[in-house]
Formats: structure tokens, C-alpha cells, sequence
């Protein structure tokens, strides 16, 4: 069994720096698609993963704050999850902070820098949960009485009876989104106020009139995650767990293209 769908190795860096010499680096913003989720559901330690490990490596070796910011990570997941462990997050943290790291020799200064942006809002149409998902769900809940048990890693059961009769209550309610765009000269971040899937998120950047456009996952609030119509077809996690409907992923492209022409307009 091998990959399914499609990944993007993209790393984006915005470097932040006095006019003045000596140009020292006040910020370094890095974003890039990887799910920071190495460490397994098993451990109950509180940390921020191999981004936080990238952060400080990249702190220490420009000074400043790193701050990392999330991609389209919604289908990405790091490597095959081959060590989910501190070995894992020791590997995939340095290696990204040397992806970073590598960007910054090719970034020139722009002292001018235009920066515009603008803000979107719309709504996308709630997942519809059929008679035989609801048939399901109250068999489950017939058992389980709505309790919950915590798993280390997914949802069991119980978890998406219960969320499936929640979403059935509330699917004739469209889903409110905002998404923001800044940018700055030719390069602009775009936000999704959920989980986008990698494919979707390549298609936004794809289309962008910008010469760098990042998507910003997770920005102003979640709606969980959002898959293609191929991953709600195939099922499994995150398309079984989704809030919204199927045709959300056409919305969401349309409208975000819409935002970012929007923008470079603003020239």
C-alpha cells in the first residue's frame, strides 16, 4: 500500500529585518504542509512537535522569533509516520529547519514592500447525513448511552455516532467561512479556518496570480477538515469526521482564487 493523493514539499519563508546594518533577523515566518502530528497518540506529553523543534533551532542559529505556520496539512502526514517518537521529531524538525534555514540565502531585501489585503466571506453547504449513517449512529449510541471513550490515536465508534447525530440536527444550516489574504509584493497568505487537503490546497496556489502564494490552515477558527470528493468516496478518517458537504472543495477553490485576484489587483 503506497502513498494516496499527493504531497507539497514547498517551504515558504518571510524574513523580517531593520533597514539599518547590521541586518539583523527580527522574525523568520516558515510555513509548509507537513501534519505536525510525529508523536503518536500514545504520548501524553505536552509539545509542540517538530515545529516547535524547527523554531528553535532556527532562533538560535538567526536570533529573533521563528514562528511556524501551518499549511494545507489536512492529508499530509510526515514520512509514513515511521517514528513517532523524539527520534521522529528530532529528524523532521531539524531537517525543515534546514529547509528554512537554505531559503534564506535566496531571499533578497525589499525595502518597499507593498502589502494589501482583504477579506473573504461565504458559506458552504453541511454534509447531509444520509438515513443509513443515521441508522448506524443510533444503533451505536444505543450502546454506548452517548459516552465517549478516548482512543490514542483516530476516533472510535462512539465518537462519530455521536457527531453524526449532531450533524444531522444542524445540516440545513450552511457553514460560515472567512478567509483573509495578505501580501507582500508578490508573495500572499491565504487563511482557511480548517484542515484543507494538501490537493485542494496545491490547487489554490496553482491558480494563485501570485508568483508565492501559502495557505494558512487552521487561520481565525476550524471547521475541521475539508477533503477532496475523491477522499469522501475512498472514507477513513478525516472524511468520515468532516462537517461539510462534498462540494465545498469547489466552493472553497473558487472563492479563494477570487480573493487572491482581489488582491493582486490592489497593485
Amino acid at each position: 500500500c503506497g502513498p494516496v493523493g499527493v504531497i507539497d514539499p514547498e517551504v515558504g519563508v518571510i524574513k523580517l529585518s531593520p533597514l539599518a546594518r547590521p541586518r539583523k533577523t527580527l522574525a523568520l515566518f516558515f510555513n509548509h504542509a507537513g501534519h505536525p502530528n510525529v508523536m503518536s497518540g500514545e504520548n501524553y506529553l505536552i509539545s509542540p512537535d517538530y515545529p516547535g523543534l524547527a523554531e528553535r533551532l532556527l532562533e538560535k542559529e538567526f536570533g529573533g522569533t521563528a514562528i511556524f505556520i501551518n499549511g494545507a496539512q489536512g492529508s499530509m502526514d510526515i514520512d509514513g509516520l515511521k517514528d513517532r517518537d523524539w527520534v521522529g521529531v528530532n529528524r523532521v524538525g531539524k531537517a525543515l529547519a534546514d529547509a528554512v534555514a537554505r531559503t534564506t540565502e535566496w531571499i533578497e531585501p525589499s525595502p518597499k514592500a507593498a502589502i494589501r489585503g482583504a477579506v473573504a466571506n461565504y458559506t458552504v453547504p453541511a454534509r447531509k447525513i444520509t438515513d443509513a449513517e443515521m441508522a448506524w449512529a443510533e444503533e451505536i449510541l444505543g450502546q454506548t448511552g452517548g459516552a465517549i471513550k478516548a482512543v490514542a490515536d483516530g476516533v472510535g465508534d462512539d465518537y462519530k455516532a455521536t457527531l453524526y447525530k449532531h450533524l444531522r440536527q444542524i445540516q440545513d444550516k450552511a457553514v460560515p467561512m472567512e478567509q483573509v489574504c495578505i501580501a507582500i509584493d508578490d508573495c500572499a497568505l491565504i487563511s482557511f479556518p480548517g484542515e484543507l487537503f494538501t490537493e485542494i490546497g496545491t490547487r489554490i496556489k496553482a491558480g494563485s496570480p501570485f508568483r508565492y502564494t501559502y495557505i494558512l490552515d487552521l487561520g481565525n477558527g476550524s471547521i475541521g477538515y475539508l477533503p477532496t470528493r475523491t477522499a469522501i468516496r475512498q472514507g477513513g478518517y478525516e472524511p468520515d469526521t468532516r462537517e461539510v458537504d462534498g462540494s465545498a472543495e469547489e466552493i472553497v477553490v473558487a472563492q479563494s482564487l477570487k480573493l487572491l485576484r482581489r488582491v493582486a489587483g490592489m497593485r
